[in-house]
């Protein structure tokens, strides 16, 4: 269901379901709202963040474990590995 929020600031991200399905994924930043997704990319609303996001500003995710054997698994997704 499409609620109508008005003019909202929004970014398109360069993932979609052929990747992971963006429901096993949550923002670090907690106030992002992920709207939804298609095969290649995913729509998320910034208008309530603190931060100013800008093109090609990196977002964090929180992945359950089915992102991330999908994301593991995908060849279009560049894998980071940080040792903490």
């Amino acid at each position: 269901v499409f609620v109508d929020r008005g003019v909202r600031k929004q970014a398109l991200l360069s993932f979609g379901r052929v990747d992971v399905d963006y429901r096993n994924c949550v923002p670090v930043d907690d106030k992002l709202i992920l709207l939804g997704q298609t095969s290649d990319h995913t729509l998320i609303d910034l208008e309530d963040s603190q931060r100013s996001y800008r093109r090609g500003d990196q977002i964090a995710f929180e992945v359950d474990y089915t992102a991330l054997l999908s994301l593991c698994n995908s060849d279009a997704i560049a894998k980071v590995f940080i040792d903490e």
